[in-house]
């Protein structure tokens, strides 16, 4: 969005109507995005892809991974089963991990901001922070 302006309208815009939704979805899909990043920075491009895999893995669109892992079978009395589909997790290890990917997100927003306003950066002296922010996740 960087160099467009049009394409920050198609962002600002994309909740208007199914069709402008559409052309969002279009306009910024994750494989455009994973390689105008890997074009600018190859690492940065990674940690991207690889937090978007994770997030994916983990049933951020419906898929069987994400849906088994949240999924419970209960044995009834009669022989038979129900399964239950979990939504909100009260298991620590799930949440634990919620967390963390959140705090990878932020920061790897926080590199993906930094190239498109290096002056920004540096004069806040947000640049010379970012190792140990980075630190750890």
């Amino acid at each position: 969005m960087q160099d467009s302006e049009a394409r920050c309208i198609i962002w600002v815009n994309r909740g208007d109507s199914e069709a402008t939704k559409a052309e969002s979805r279009r306009t910024f899909r994750h494989s455009d995005v994973r390689a105008a990043l890997i074009a600018r920075d190859p690492s940065l491009g990674a940690i991207y892809h690889s937090l978007y895999e994770y997030l994916i893995d983990g049933g951020a669109h419906p898929n069987e991974h994400g849906f088994m892992r949240n999924m419970q079978v209960l044995d009834m009395e009669d022989g038979g089963a129900k399964i239950l589909q979990i939504y909100l997790q009260a298991d620590q290890d799930e949440l634990e991990r919620g967390v963390r990917a959140v705090g990878k997100i932020g920061v790897c927003i926080l590199m993906i901001m930094e190239k498109m306003h290096p002056d920004v950066f540096q004069a806040l002296g947000i640049s010379e922070r970012m190792p140990r922010v980075r630190k750890g996740l």
